[in-house]
C-alpha cells in the first residue's frame, strides 16, 4: 500500500517539512493540553498511547469527520478520498469497511481504536 494513502488522516493539513499544524490541530492541542510530542505522534501517524494523546487524536478526528465521538464515521472518512486515484480510493474503501462498526463510549479510547484500524502498520 502506498504511504501517501495515510495522508488522508490529515487532508490538506500538514506540511511536515515546516512542522506546520492545521487550525484543527492547534485548536485541539490547546483544548486537550497536547504537547509537541503528541502533535508529532499524529503527524508521524503513530498509534496514540497516553490519555492526552488519545484525546488529542479524538478531537482532530472529530473535526475532520472521522468520528462523531462515539463511532467511526465511514462516510466522513471516505469523503477525504475524493481527490485520490481510483486505486487509493479502493484501498480507502477497504479500510473504511474494515473499520466500520468501531465504537467506544470513551471518545479518547475510540480515537485509539480508529487509529489502530487505519494506520497501515497495525492492520492485517
Amino acid at each position: 500500500m502506498k504511504f501517501s494513502l495515510v495522508l488522508c488522516l490529515l487532508p490538506a493539513v500538514i506540511l511536515a517539512q515546516d512542522k506546520l499544524i492545521s487550525r484543527e490541530e492547534e485548536t485541539c492541542r490547546e483544548q486537550e493540553g497536547a504537547s509537541d510530542e503528541d502533535v508529532e505522534m499524529l503527524q508521524s501517524f503513530m498509534t496514540p498511547e497516553t490519555r492526552t494523546t488519545k484525546c488529542y487524536y479524538s478531537c482532530v478526528m472529530q473535526k475532520i469527520g472521522y468520528s462523531d465521538g462515539q463511532r467511526f464515521d465511514k462516510e466522513g472518512f471516505l469523503s477525504t478520498a475524493v481527490n485520490f486515484s481510483s486505486k487509493d480510493r479502493e484501498t480507502m474503501q477497504r479500510i473504511a469497511d474494515q473499520c466500520e462498526g468501531t465504537t467506544n463510549e470513551d471518545h479518547c479510547e475510540l480515537a485509539a481504536d480508529i487509529a489502530e484500524c487505519i494506520i497501515p502498520s497495525r492492520r492485517n
